[in-house]
C-alpha cells in the first residue's frame, strides 16, 4: 500500500499537465479586457482612414478633371471662355474614362457640372452618384465627394478641402472665390 506522501506526490503530478477551471477563466477574462480596450482603437484607426480616402478622392477628383482639362484646351484650342457649361459636357463625354482613371474612381460614381452664372448654389449630388465637380469661368472651381453622410468639399481657389454634414454653399461669384 501507498503511502500519504506518495498518493499526494502522484496525484500533484498528474494535476501538473492540465490548467484549473479558474486559471482557464482567470486567462479568458485578461484576453476579454485586452479586446475591450483594442476594438475601440482599431475602430477609430479605421474611421480615420476612410476619412482621409474620402478626402483624397475629393482631391483626386479635382486634379484629374482640372489635368483632362488643360489637355481638351490644348489639344481642341478651345479658349477658357468657351463656357463652363459646354466644357462640361465635353469632360463628360469623351474625357470621363480618363478622369476617372486619373481620380482612380468608379466613372459612374461622379459627373461634371457647368455653371456659367456668378450666383451661389448649394452643392448636389445626383441619385447614385457620390462625386460632383463643379467648373465656372472656364476652370475646375469645386469637387464634392459624400461619404458616410459627411460632405467633402474640395475649393480649387484655395486647395482647402471643407467637410460638412450639409451640402456646402458654392460660390461662383469670380471675386469671392479667391482667397
Amino acid at each position: 500500500m501507498k503511502s500519504f506522501k506518495e498518493e499526494m506526490r502522484q496525484h500533484l503530478e498528474v494535476r501538473g499537465k492540465g490548467f484549473t477551471l479558474i486559471e482557464v477563466i482567470v486567462v479568458l477574462v485578461i484576453i476579454a479586457i485586452l479586446i475591450a480596450i483594442a476594438v475601440p482603437n482599431v475602430l477609430g484607426y479605421i474611421n480615420k482612414a476612410k476619412e482621409t480616402e474620402a478626402q483624397a478622392r475629393v482631391r483626386n477628383l479635382y486634379l484629374a478633371c482640372s489635368a483632362e482639362l488643360a489637355l481638351v484646351l490644348k489639344d481642341e484650342e478651345i479658349v477658357p471662355g468657351f463656357g463652363s457649361s459646354m466644357m462640361a459636357s465635353t469632360l463628360n463625354g469623351t474625357y470621363k474614362d480618363e478622369i476617372a482613371e486619373l481620380a482612380q474612381i468608379d466613372p459612374d460614381s461622379f459627373s461634371i457640372d457647368g455653371n456659367d452664372t456668378n450666383n451661389q448654389k448649394v452643392a448636389e449630388v445626383e441619385p447614385g452618384k457620390t462625386g460632383q465637380v463643379y467648373m465656372s469661368n472656364g476652370v475646375v472651381a469645386y469637387a464634392v465627394y459624400v461619404y458616410n453622410d459627411k460632405w467633402y468639399l474640395y475649393n480649387g481657389y484655395n486647395g482647402n478641402i471643407t467637410v460638412t454634414p450639409d451640402p456646402p454653399l458654392l460660390d461662383f461669384n469670380p471675386d469671392n472665390m479667391i482667397g
